[in-house]
Formats: C-alpha cells, structure tokens, sequence
C-alpha cells in the first residue's frame, strides 16, 4: 500500500504508517499484549535440546505498550496512535507523543513492525 506524500512528509516521523509483522502474539487475561518469539539462536537452541526444553521466549508488554501495539494496525499514523495514547492515559499529548514515537522506534529495530508508508498530513483530522 503506497500513499501519495509529498517531500516535507517524507521526513515527518510522525506521518509515518507501522504495521506490526509478528504473528504470534495475544491478548492476556491482564489486558496486556503478551508477544511470543521464537529462538533462532543456534547455541540457545542447542542448550535447549540437551536439558530437553524447548527453548521460548515471551515478552509481555505493560498497560501503555499494550495500549500502542493494539493501535498498530497499518492504517493509523504514529500521530493518530499518540492521540489514541492520549485519550487512553490522560496525559499530554507531547508526552504521548514523544512516549509513541521511542517504542515504534524499538520495535522497528527489534524488526517486530514495518512502515507500511506516509500517511499525507492533509488526511488526517486534528
């Protein structure tokens, strides 16, 4: 999915557009996210097998990463997301925002979300 952007919004982080690429991931009975990874490291693996465990790692996220991931849904901005943020937890919208913008930035490195693209600043009702 490409959007029409214009060259200020190409280097407006928060026009950006994440979409989350993980799979394996659910809802706990808590109401946070609880992320489920699968190990690809050959010497974890390899301990694994030889005390017979399978290894896993899960990753729950807390009430305001839960709240930003269940908002991540290849449509929303990260500026929609902050004012999602800002609504859920009351507080500034700049810190939402600054709060939003740090974890899409970890997750992308972690390479649990891609930038499906740029949303067009005209699109979006403030």
């Amino acid at each position: 999915m490409k959007l029409k952007k214009s060259k200020e919004d190409k280097h407006n982080f928060s026009l950006y557009i994440p979409k989350i690429i993980i799979k394996n991931w659910d809802i706990n009975e808590k109401g946070n996210v609880l992320i489920d990874l699968t190990i690809k490291n050959p010497v974890t693996k390899c301990m694994g097998w030889l005390i017979n465990k399978s290894p896993k790692k899960d990753i729950e996220l807390d009430k305001l990463g839960s709240l930003a991931w269940i908002n991540i849904d290849g449509e929303k901005c990260i500026f929609e997301i902050a004012r999602e943020m800002k609504k859920g937890t009351g507080e500034e919208f700049s810190e939402a925002m600054r709060r939003v913008a740090e974890f899409i930035k970890f997750l992308a490195k972690k390479g649990w979300i891609k930038y499906e693209g740029i949303k067009n600043k005209n699109d979006i009702v403030i």
